[in-house]
């Protein structure tokens, strides 16, 4: 098992933000501004039907890349989502075994993943590049089963190659290797118009920021460094996104909505959002309106009659183009998927001014990873 995993591993590209930031900062090292910059850019389809669509709706819509967030509780299959991403764009369009030419019908596009959260995973991820070939393959044979090890070793391998990993620790180092992508691109030949970025757990470094801070936001009446930080985090992902010019896929956490903390969550706020009374002087009149104005700017969202809350600052619902809430229950659908293994339902709602107001999308999580129900599967 140790050797199958070193062997995944040796074929994905790997890196820590400060990794990013030393080869980039270097001496000597050089930068093709000219290959960063983005012609025009691709249509990379997800193979996930709802955020397909979005992509159709969005596409001549604004002149900027779309982003599209992922929102969902912990263990809501927003990493399982990420993986089918990377599958559906990484993969090649056609591989030779032999004599022989096989298609994938994969789009061969370059993936930066940057793993906040740390739950990343090379078997999952080469288990749903291997399930998504066998779909396309089995799509192109009119639903004749591939058993091809050799076939299916060679599109992981070759997709695998495609998918460059970075895992930050730090929100500061998150920053850093935001901003270095467009750099790092550049050095490794990736067309930024034809590759797809993706954050998996944006902000999942909030609590270990704010128990960093020693408490004392609770009283700094002017905005906190963290609140600053979270700023610099959201801006520097919007300046990334219009220079690279690619499909960006972010996804969040939600917590449980307490009503009893709302009134300290909406303290804290406004705390972090105002500033100290010595420096607003005659701007009183203001502050005191701004307690209420955060409150209401507070990002609750309601899926499936529960409501939950976001700890994004408010500047990022400004950033976003489409937002989707994952939500997973077990099912016994395994003879859906041909699966043996515990499967899992996912369900996908698009969100509208802060409610889930259409027919979720579902589809299956197995060992095969993330496939779409038969009935409402689309390519």
């Amino acid at each position: 098992m140790y050797a199958e995993i070193e062997r995944l591993l040796s074929q994905i590209a790997s890196e820590s933000g400060h990794d990013v930031v030393r080869s980039s900062a270097a001496p000597g090292s050089t930068s093709n501004t000219q290959s960063q910059r983005p012609t025009k850019r691709k249509q990379v389809q997800t193979s996930v039907h709802p955020l397909d669509t979005a992509l159709t709706e969005l596409d001549g819509e604004d002149a900027m890349p779309p982003m599209l967030e992922l929102l969902g509780t912990p263990g809501s299959g927003k990493t399982q989502t990420l993986y089918r991403i990377c599958a559906s764009a990484a993969l090649p369009e056609t591989i030779r075994t032999g004599s022989s030419t096989v298609r994938l019908n994969g789009h061969g596009s370059h993936v930066l993943f940057v793993d906040v959260d740390g739950k990343s995973d090379v078997r999952l991820l080469s288990q749903s590049i291997r399930g998504k070939a066998r779909e396309n393959i089995e799509l192109g044979h009119k639903g004749q089963l591939v058993d091809d090890k050799g076939i299916m070793n060679e599109a992981v391998g070759s997709a695998l190659k495609r998918i460059h990993m970075f895992s930050p620790e730090t929100t500061q180092s998150l920053v850093a290797t935001l901003a270095m992508l467009p750099r790092y691109a550049a050095q490794q030949g990736i067309n930024t118009a034809e590759c797809v970025l993706l954050v998996d757990g944006l902000g999942a470094n909030f609590w270990f920021d704010r128990r960093s801070a020693d408490n004392s936001w609770l009283r700094i009446k002017r905005a906190t460094p963290m609140f600053r930080l979270q700023q610099l985090l959201v801006d520097t992902l919007q300046q990334v996104r219009r220079q690279m010019g690619c499909l960006c896929v972010v996804t969040s956490v939600l917590f449980l909505r307490n009503s009893s903390a709302e009134p300290v969550l909406a303290k804290s706020i406004s705390q972090e959002s105002m500033g100290s009374p010595s420096q607003e002087g005659s701007q009183g009149s203001q502050s005191m309106q701004r307690p209420q104005q955060q409150q209401q700017q507070q990002r609750l969202i309601e899926a499936d009659r529960t409501v939950y809350r976001n700890h994004m600052i408010p500047r990022w619902q400004n950033v976003v183009s489409r937002s989707f809430v994952l939500e997973t229950a077990l099912c016994r659908e395994g003879q859906v998927m041909q699966d043996s293994g515990t499967v899992t339902e996912l369900r996908i709602t698009p969100l509208v001014d802060g409610r889930s107001r259409q027919q979720p999308f579902r589809a299956y999580i197995g060992t095969q990873g993330l496939r779409a129900a038969p009935a409402l599967s689309k390519q």
